[in-house]
């Protein structure tokens, strides 16, 4: 199930046919998210909906909304990885055969969203009470799924996967004016806002009730552990949990498929795919690559990976002369900006991947977990002189004193901790679903494409965060325990290799088939940027050769 969207409005003061039409329109416009089917079911009070990706087809009551013998309704996307086995732990009422959907339902029914703790999974849901009048929605522990809401003057809460269902129902939206400064500083707006006034997003690991008298609960089902681990996980047990994430997450009926750099992430789960695939599978591993010369292809090396492994493995070329075209459709997809330039690549590359399956694993997720970012070295004791690190302009280039409180809103991180412990929490709880998280749901989903992340199963994430980042990195190796309980799943060449960031190459594209797109940028930028930044003149030195690539990723 790859798209929800709803309306709750208890206090009837729109007719259940309205209520009816708005969700329609809402399914409609994501309807990219969910192609295979979509549902819909209201009252005089509710209209929930889904829009679905079939991948667990051939389940009983696999269509949603979910009705159960009580009359609640439910929806979600995502996954609930085995079930089954869920069900029996937790004495559920579910029978073999019925959807992922029915046991997570029933496990909300019982437990409430406390039940939701401990769980494999990444949903976003929404169980709406007819008895009680209440609506609860709930997020996965990272924020895998996106889940946004909004109040409406009259006092109506909808809520979407996407921004542009909201948009349907709530009409012209205005641009949060610290959301521009939090991009242009970090890449990425920050907290559980977006980049619009009123549209906030269930923070991940955390649920919302609506009563009928519109009083409203909030909690965390899910919240980060402390580093209490007097020693590194044996590389055994790690690799047991790395192996056990990758085989939930491979779906059955499709190729198994990986998203493959020439990192050590992306690498490991390639090899988890090798070990519990029978021989006679042959995985596929799908990379991508340039028609410009650099650093930032890494193809030979994930081809000779996949050559080892006996996966069948395909270079997907991203051409410069798409790039331009290619910027319009992934920031429109995106909604809320990204500024990372991997976000056209993955675009492009989800596309050659939903021809071949829909659904695949990627390594996402594991520099924050394990300590793998180069910013990581050396933590400085204050969280402002880390996050000076992660800027792209500095709050007095664009007219500001320091950056906006609003980035961090919401966001717990315990200031006992040491440095890095302290700020891979804050990677976790915050850039991680709005800048990576986000860019990965968001175009996967619009290729109608699902990528699953097993470095982010709950287990094996939480085991990570238990481990001091002292244990992760020293001055010649990061993500330590990761390289040990990799040895003997992966060559010594792939495991020797100094770490290089994934990206694209933003230079090339700048000064070739973007140049034309930039001759008179300054004129037509909007005010509030101009306002902040000198476009002119930062377009001036960066015709300047010798300081071209140090301003490329700010042009």
């Amino acid at each position: 199930m790859c798209g929800i969207a709803g309306i709750f409005n208890p206090a009837r003061t729109r007719s259940r046919g309205r209520l009816a039409e708005a969700n329609r329109a809402m399914l409609e416009a994501m309807r990219f998210r969910g192609p295979d089917h979509a549902g819909t079911w209201s009252s005089e009070t509710c209209a929930l909906g889904t829009a679905r990706l079939s991948i667990t087809g051939g389940l009983r009551r696999g269509n949603q909304p979910l009705i159960d013998d009580t009359g609640d309704v439910f929806v979600f996307n995502g996954e609930l990885y085995e079930p089954e086995a869920i069900s029996r732990r937790e004495h559920l009422e579910y029978e073999p055969g019925d959807s992922d959907g029915v046991a997570l339902a029933s496990l909300l029914r019982s437990r409430g969203p406390e039940g939701l703790e401990g769980i494999s999974a990444f949903f976003a849901l929404a169980l709406h009470d007819p008895a009680e009048q209440t609506l609860l929605l709930a997020r996965d522990a990272y924020g895998q799924k996106p889940l946004y809401h909004l109040t409406l003057p009259d006092g109506t809460l909808v809520f979407a996967s996407t921004i542009a269902a909201l948009h349907v129902v709530a009409g012209p939206f205005t641009v949060r004016e610290n959301a521009i400064d939090e991009y242009l500083l970090f890449k990425s707006v920050g907290g559980n806002a977006s980049g619009f006034e009123g549209v906030e997003q269930l923070p991940p690991g955390g649920w919302m009730k609506i009563h009928r008298d519109g009083r409203i609960e909030q909690g965390r089902w899910n919240r980060l552990p402390s580093p209490h681990r007097a020693a590194s996980p044996d590389p055994e047990e790690l690799r047991s949990h790395l192996v056990n994430a990758v085989r939930q997450r491979i779906a059955p009926g499709f190729r198994p498929t990986v998203l493959l750099s020439g990192g050590l992430d992306s690498s490991i789960v390639a090899a988890a795919i090798r070990e519990v695939c029978p021989p006679e599978v042959r995985p596929l591993a799908l990379s991508i690559g340039y028609d410009l010369e650099g650093a930032e292809d890494e193809t030979g090396y994930a081809r000779r990976l996949a050559d080892e492994l006996d996966l069948e493995f395909e270079c997907v070329r991203l051409p410069a002369s798409d790039v331009p075209d290619l910027i319009e459709v992934t920031a429109g997809f995106l909604e809320d900006p990204v500024e990372d330039p991997i976000t056209l690549p993955f675009l492009h590359l989800c596309g050659r991947a939903a021809a071949e399956t829909k659904v695949v694993l990627t390594g996402d997720g594991s520099d924050e977990f394990w300590g793998g970012y180069e910013r990581f070295k050396d933590p400085p004791a204050k969280v402002a002189d880390y996050l000076a690190r992660t800027m792209v302009f500095h709050p007095e280039e664009i007219g500001r004193d320091a950056f906006p409180p609003s980035y961090l809103e919401s966001i717990e991180v315990d200031p006992d901790l040491e440095p890095l412990d302290r700020i891979l929490r804050l990677e976790v709880s915050n850039r991680l679903r709005n800048h990576h998280l986000s860019r990965i749901d968001k175009l996967s989903m619009a290729r109608g494409l699902e990528a699953r992340c097993p470095f982010l199963d709950l287990g094996l994430s939480r085991l990570a965060l238990e481990i001091p980042a002292r244990f992760k990195r020293d001055d010649q190796r990061v993500k330590i325990p990761l390289l040990e309980a990799s040895t003997g799943m992966l060559p010594a060449w792939l495991l020797d290799r100094r770490k290089q960031p994934f990206t694209s190459p933003v230079l090339g594209w700048l000064q070739g088939s973007l140049a034309p797109r930039l001759q008179g940028m300054a004129h037509r930028t909007d005010s509030r940027i101009t306002d902040r930044i000198d476009v002119s003149g930062l377009l001036d030195r960066f015709a300047d050769p010798t300081r071209a690539a140090g301003l490329a990723r700010r042009v």
